[in-house]
């Protein structure tokens, strides 16, 4: 998306701390005013292992830079991982982990092992050239 990104979101989220949501909070402003943003209930999101719906918020997002007529909307390309789960990370963290602070980011180890062994040499590419 002019970029790179990963886990989209077509939604802005409350703030979320070390401890899980920051209610009331939101975790983007402009020109230092909040933005208007999703609440969340820390139980019925975080704790029970589930995220946000990545692939159909990717596909909205890129479906709004297109009807904005964006130049760069030309090039945008959607990539999905079976079994990556919600965190790619690119090897900063093993694939093995069950919890990123009071997020758990689901799928396989080989699954996303797989994601960040295919993304790792695109996204390099991307930064350097």
């Amino acid at each position: 998306m002019g970029g790179n990104a990963v886990s989209l979101s077509s939604a802005r989220w409350i703030g979320l701390g070390e401890n899980g949501s920051l209610v009331g909070i939101p975790a983007w402003t402009l020109h230092g005013e909040d933005l208007p943003a999703v609440q969340t209930d820390d139980q019925a999101v975080w704790r029970r292992r589930r995220s946000w719906p990545s692939e159909e918020m990717a596909k909205r997002l890129l479906d709004r830079r297109r009807q904005a007529g964006l130049a760069a909307a030309a090039h945008d390309r959607l990539l999905t991982y079976p079994d990556a789960g919600h965190l790619i990370r690119l090897g900063c963290w093993p694939t093995t982990m069950t919890h990123a602070g009071s997020i758990a980011p689901g799928g396989t180890s080989a699954g996303l092992a797989a994601a960040q062994a295919d993304l790792k040499p695109r996204i390099i590419s991307l930064v350097t050239s």
